[in-house]
């Protein structure tokens, strides 16, 4: 998975500031160039007037607009209470061209449909929202994303699934 992020946005994204959201982000950002910046919510909590706040859209409503270049985010926006209000911060912290590279628990996996619910993996118990291919896509068309999400078979068939949102 981190090459797989890393050869991404080093294919799609442009050097500059990259923020990583989510315990493994920052792990997956540290590996970049020097040319891409690294930031995680930690260091952008310090940098701002909400170092004491968990939440992200504090750190990130302080942020002047088109900031970033791209943002990857890692297990958490199954975790957040608003997923669109993040999102459209993202929006307008990321640059013209600027890209969220994500990671969600896929619900929408073949497996939920055919197998016992006793076979499948519980959830973590901090999920509150539960995302499929087409919920990414609508949360991305309302937030002014383009999603891509790459093969539909890994879609119907993995646990977890990557999209790249590109700001539109």
């Amino acid at each position: 998975m981190l090459r797989r992020i890393s050869a991404a946005l080093l294919a799609h994204g442009r050097p500059g500031p990259v923020l990583g959201i989510g315990d493994p982000a920052s792990v997956y950002i540290a590996s970049l160039p020097p040319d891409y910046a690294a930031w995680d919510l930690e260091a952008l909590h310090a940098s701002t007037a909400f170092s004491g706040s968990a939440d992200p859209l504090d750190a990130l409503s302080a942020c002047e607009g088109g900031r970033f270049t791209a943002v990857v985010m890692v297990r958490h926006l199954e975790r957040t209470q608003a997923p669109l209000k993040l999102l459209a911060e993202l929006h307008r912290v990321l640059a013209d061209d600027g890209l969220i590279f994500l990671q969600v628990p896929n619900h929408g996996i073949l497996a939920r449909r055919i197998l016992p619910p006793a076979w499948m993996t519980p959830t973590h118990p901090d999920e509150i929202n539960f995302f499929n291919a087409t919920a990414i896509r609508r949360l991305a068309r309302i937030c002014r994303f383009r999603a891509s999400l790459g093969p539909t078979w890994l879609t119907r068939t993995s646990g977890v699934f990557c999209a790249t949102l590109e700001r539109a």
